[in-house]
């Protein structure tokens, strides 16, 4: 049965011995010349609602949310092993650095820049696709929307023609024997009953339009600059963000303005934002420590709404007030205005709908710095504000690394670029050698898909 099927699927696909082979030329592509029916106005207005599409777009959220998940382990595996090595070196007394161990984590560092720009990149080529996705919903949706007001147009057209057809053959027949013949073909020149078009409209084509349609979409959307393109994007900001947070877990350094993240590839400032230059001399170091204790004191672990530290927190795109997802929800729920409710932070005046709050992947994650801090601190029964800036850096390693946490991420693995001697497995040694090579860390992001 297969070979029967096989056979009579594909006879004009085999080679004929001595001579090219044969392929079925498609006739060229003639526009059509009058509109959709309705039948076809079905069909393309389902294109729409196309489920691969659909599945296509719910992927490419789920992959940008993947990829600032990674990015996070892969820099707090970083941040972790530069902690680790100030630490053995301030305890060794060492007052000249180790050469070898100074150029595997210059080394280590530049891999994971490396890795974490290319999924920068990927992060914004995915929100590409995802306006390329819904430039094609749009234009799928013009079209059929024109196709069928082009066929309401075309059926009044066709009775208004037919009227006033009706109506001259009317008239010609009784004024028949008062007009002339050359009169008559004068009258009818510009009618001709037989010819299909005549009484109709033209008809674009829907292909030419959605072809149309895309392409100025895409090139508006190419003439904006990167900020413009990213910056206001949920996700991309949860990218900085992780990345940020990852990398400076104690907020060492505040994250830069949106306006000012593609300073260095060109991007121009929006319109009425002043870019400002970073503060670099030691005159203003003391102001920018007063700067980082203020952005220290902004954090906060707790729900305005139940005065309980944070399970799942959303945070408001339009005042930045963060809120237990469930409680903010329930209040919404019962208020009047259908959804809508005041921030219930004090001396804020936005209304909010859920639509304006979105995951705290950032707040997530420094929720679980604590969490694990207070845990380590009851574990080791040390110094709690030892104990504190110790997570907050992303490091609990005790001088001997068998008493690291068995739910350490390897970095090795996550790279894959390591020699294979330490990706297939940890090395149980316990001198200075191994341990400095040793790149699994605490994964105090926690380890769970936070999309």
């Amino acid at each position: 049965m297969p070979g029967r099927l096989h056979q009579s699927n594909n006879p004009a696909s085999e080679p004929v011995s001595g001579a090219a082979p044969v392929g079925v030329e498609l006739p060229p592509y003639e526009p059509p010349k009058f509109p959709l029916n309705p039948t076809a106005q079905r069909s393309f207005a389902q294109l729409s609602n196309d489920a691969q599409l659909n599945a296509l777009r719910k992927r490419l959220e789920e992959s940008r949310k993947m990829l600032a998940n990674d990015a996070g382990i892969i820099n707090d595996c970083l941040t972790s092993r530069e902690a680790r090595t100030k630490k053995r070196r301030n305890e060794a007394g060492d007052t000249q650095s180790d050469q070898e161990v100074d150029q595997q984590l210059v080394a280590f560092r530049d891999k994971v820049e490396k890795m974490t720009k290319r999924m920068d990149e990927s992060v914004r080529k995915m929100i590409d696709n995802q306006h390329g996705i819904q430039a094609a919903f749009t234009g799928l949706k013009d079209v059929a929307d024109r196709a069928r007001d082009n066929t309401a147009t075309q059926i009044g057209t066709q009775l208004r023609s037919q009227t006033q057809n009706q109506r001259r053959r009317a008239r010609d027949d009784a004024a028949a024997e008062d007009v002339s013949e050359d009169d008559q073909d004068e009258e009818y020149q510009d009618f001709t009953p037989t010819d299909p078009s005549g009484g109709t409209q033209n008809v674009d084509p829907p292909i030419k339009r959605f072809q149309q349609e895309t392409e100025d979409s895409k090139t508006r959307y190419q003439s904006h600059s990167l900020s413009a393109r990213y910056c206001r994007e949920p996700d991309y900001v949860n990218f900085k963000r992780v990345v940020h947070d990852a990398r400076y877990p104690n907020d060492e350094k505040a994250l830069p303005d949106p306006s000012m993240w593609f300073e260095e590839e060109g991007g121009a400032p929006a319109p009425g934002v002043t870019t400002r230059s970073h503060r670099h001399n030691g005159e203003d170091s003391d102001d920018d420590d007063d700067d980082i204790a203020v952005q220290r004191a902004k954090v906060s672990t707790k729900c305005p709404i139940t005065l309980t530290e944070f399970q799942d927190p959303v945070t408001s795109r339009k005042c930045n007030h963060s809120f237990e997802k469930g409680a903010i929800f329930e209040l919404m729920s019962q208020s009047v205005q259908k959804g809508r409710v005041k921030c219930p932070v004090g001396g804020c005046r936005e209304e909010l709908t859920k639509a304006d709050l979105l995951r705290d992947e950032v707040l997530m994650r420094k929720i679980k710095r604590l969490q694990r801090a207070r845990a380590l601190e009851e574990e080791e029964g040390g110094d709690g504000n030892e104990m504190r800036h110790a997570e907050v850096i992303g490091s609990d390693d005790d001088d001997n690394d068998d008493d690291e946490n068995e739910n350490a991420v390897d970095i090795d693995e996550v790279l894959k670029e390591e020699p294979a001697a330490t990706a297939n497995q940890r090395p149980q040694s316990t001198q200075t050698q191994g341990s400095t090579r040793s790149s699994g860390v605490t994964d105090l992001s926690g380890s769970g898909n936070m999309s």
